[in-house]
């Protein structure tokens, strides 16, 4: 995850993202993303993880002032969400 300011186009973030990740994770195959207008047969992956950012107080709206902060609450709520679901 990789929180970047508005004046950056997803697809730049996207591809800064993947190079500091392949380095991380070399056996990774497939990644999943939103691209945009042209609709993929996995896009509901990423558009149900957005739904549930919203379902958390403070990521409904952009209350943070540095970009660092709201990449921590995406981590803390998904940490929470994945405890959830392996507890169950």
């Amino acid at each position: 995850m990789k929180v970047l300011p508005a004046n950056q186009t997803d697809r730049s973030g996207g591809a800064t993202l993947l190079s500091a990740v392949r380095n991380a994770f070399p056996s990774l195959r497939h990644v999943w993303v939103d691209q945009g207008f042209k609709v993929i047969a996995r896009r509901w992956v990423v558009e149900r993880t957005f739904a549930w950012w919203t379902f958390q107080r403070r990521l409904n709206r952009d209350y943070e002032l540095l970009p660092a902060c709201t990449e921590c609450f995406i981590y803390a709520t998904m940490i929470r969400l994945m405890i959830r679901r392996l507890a169950c």
